[in-house]
C-alpha cells in the first residue's frame, strides 16, 4: 500500500452534484482530500480545471503529486494510444494530456500504482465495461486502474461514500 490514490475526472463539473448527499461536486472532492490527507494519502491528479483542481484545493504540496502533459514520454504515449476509444483522435498536446494519466494511475515510474481512484463523471463510469464518450478523457484512467485491478469509487453513483470508507478502513 502507497497510501496514494488518484483524484480525478471531468473538467466540467459546475451544477454537478454527488450521488449520496446532492452536494456539489467540487465542495465534496475538496472536503475528501483534505480528510485523507489527515490520514496520510497522498493525491494523484492532473491539474486540470474542475475535478483535478477541486481535489488539490484541500491538499498540502507535500501530499500532492500533479502530473502534466510535459511528464508524457515515450511509453505512456504508446499506452494512451492503445486504450483510446475509437472516436478519439490523439495527437500532439491532446496525446500528452492523456499520456500523463498513465502516470496518475501507475506512478511516476510506472511501477507504483496508487491504491484507489476517486472520480466524478457526468455518466458515473467506474469499469472498462461502463467507459464511454460521456465519460470524457477521465476514462481512459478508470480503465487503465480497472484492468489492473484497482478499485474506481465515483461520487457521482449512489454508495460511494460506503465504498470508500470500507476501502479506507481496510488499508489502514
Amino acid at each position: 500500500m502507497n497510501k496514494t490514490y488518484a483524484g480525478i475526472g471531468n473538467r466540467e463539473i459546475s451544477g454537478a452534484r454527488d450521488g449520496d448527499h446532492g452536494l456539489p461536486v467540487a465542495k465534496v472532492l475538496a472536503h475528501l482530500g483534505i480528510e485523507l490527507e489527515k490520514l496520510g494519502y497522498t493525491l494523484y491528479s492532473g491539474g486540470a480545471k474542475g475535478c483535478d483542481s477541486a481535489f488539490a484545493s484541500g491538499v498540502s504540496a507535500e501530499h500532492c503529486r500533479i502530473f502534466t502533459a510535459d511528464d508524457a514520454t515515450d511509453e505512456t504515449r504508446a499506452m494512451a494510444r492503445a486504450h483510446k476509444l475509437p472516436c478519439e483522435i490523439l495527437l500532439g498536446r491532446k496525446l500528452d494530456l492523456y499520456a500523463r494519466e498513465a502516470n496518475q494511475i501507475l506512478g511516476a515510474d510506472l511501477q507504483s500504482p496508487v491504491d484507489f481512484v476517486l472520480c466524478y463523471t457526468r455518466d458515473g463510469c467506474e469499469s472498462h465495461e461502463t467507459r464511454s464518450e460521456k465519460t470524457g478523457g477521465t476514462g481512459y484512467a478508470i480503465e487503465l486502474a480497472n484492468r489492473r485491478g484497482i478499485p474506481v469509487i465515483n461520487v457521482k453513483n449512489k454508495g460511494w461514500e460506503e465504498k470508500l470508507k470500507t476501502l479506507v478502513e481496510n488499508n489502514v
